[in-house]
């Protein structure tokens, strides 16, 4: 795919925009008035490789100021939507981790701190402790390798308030559940 990436790029730089790709996710930001050639011009050269790009899954996002004159992300139908990038969300205004990202996260978090609950106080506990250590290293700032740590790592290259604040206070999120 680098000749693609090469033409691609060549393209998009002449309309004055950006273009990235990471593995399928691909990225183009132009101004309105070029999205359409440059839509057209990444589908006949993507159909060159005999590839297709999945139409669910291809969004296009318009950045407006807001009646507060705050930039914003909006649908073609001028609906409020962020844009969508390698599990991260922007606003115009605002990086995030993407909420279903997070919400997994919480999920599992969940599950597994019933299942250590369980494995404590249930009717057929295997002991009376409950392992905070092992969940602290597993779904707080305290693990070093984990999805917090890569949300904390996200925060920090990104200089991302927004993000920070998503996974803060997990240790008392997790003190909290137990």
């Amino acid at each position: 795919m680098i000749e693609f990436d090469i033409r691609t790029k060549d393209k998009i730089n002449s309309l004055d925009g950006i273009y990235r790709r990471y593995c399928d996710d691909i990225i183009v930001v132009v101004g309105k008035s070029e999205s359409e050639e440059a839509k057209s011009f990444i589908l006949n050269e993507i159909k060159k490789y005999h590839l297709e790009i999945n139409e669910d899954k291809t969004d296009i996002r318009i950045f407006n100021k807001d009646s507060k004159g705050e930039l914003r992300s909006y649908n073609e139908h001028n609906n409020y939507r962020n844009l969508q990038y390698l599990g991260f969300e922007f606003n115009g205004k605002n990086t995030y981790i993407r909420s279903s990202s997070m919400s997994r996260y919480y999920t599992r978090m969940t599950a597994r701190i019933r299942e250590n609950l369980k494995a404590a106080y249930g009717s057929k506990s295997i002991g009376n402790k409950v392992f905070r250590k092992k969940l602290n290293n597993r779904y707080t700032e305290k693990g070093e390798r984990n999805f917090i740590s890569y949300a904390r790592r996200a925060s920090e290259k990104m200089d991302s308030e927004t993000i920070y604040r998503q996974y803060t206070n997990s240790v008392a999120k997790v003190k909290k559940k137990t």
